[in-house]
């Protein structure tokens, strides 16, 4: 009986087919193509740079400018994506920033990853604090204008 190998170039060896599926080329009887699971891009598919849809490694992700990176600890893990703002703060730094760190950009505009811009925080309690206290010198401009007219 002659062996028939997936065409993924695994080398094992393909079942036969238990009924017709003609929407995936399967007829019963005949060995399947592909070992279930497996693909033209088995073992695994191309990410990065050689993958064929790479479009720089640069993607706005949840409001912010992102950038790919395979090794950083921030990194999303189904993306492997890191925050751009991240990346830059941490430069400025020369050092990875602290576990609970967050950056605070001044003019609120998350696309705006200008040094000047942005502020690392040692927690996201004092970032609150930040925002609270630019809330009430905002707050007091307004009525100073206000009263003016």
């Amino acid at each position: 009986m002659e062996r028939h190998l997936c065409k993924c170039g695994c080398g094992k060896e393909t079942r036969i087919a238990e009924r017709n599926r003609l929407n995936r080329g399967q007829i019963k009887g005949c060995p399947l193509t592909y070992i279930h699971g497996h693909n033209k891009t088995f073992p695994t598919p191309k990410v990065g740079p050689e993958n064929g849809n790479w479009k720089g490694g640069r993607r706005v992700l949840n409001g912010y400018q992102a950038a790919y990176s395979l090794k950083h600890r921030r990194a999303h893990a189904k993306s492997n994506y890191v925050y751009e703002h991240i990346l830059i703060a941490e430069h400025a730094l020369g050092k990875e920033l602290p576990k609970n760190a967050v950056i605070h950009h001044v003019d609120h505009n998350t696309l705006n990853n200008k040094n000047s811009n942005l502020v690392i925080c040692q927690d996201q309690g004092y970032h609150l604090l930040l925002h609270v206290k630019e809330r009430r010198m905002n707050h007091g401009r307004t009525e100073f204008a206000s009263s003016q007219c």
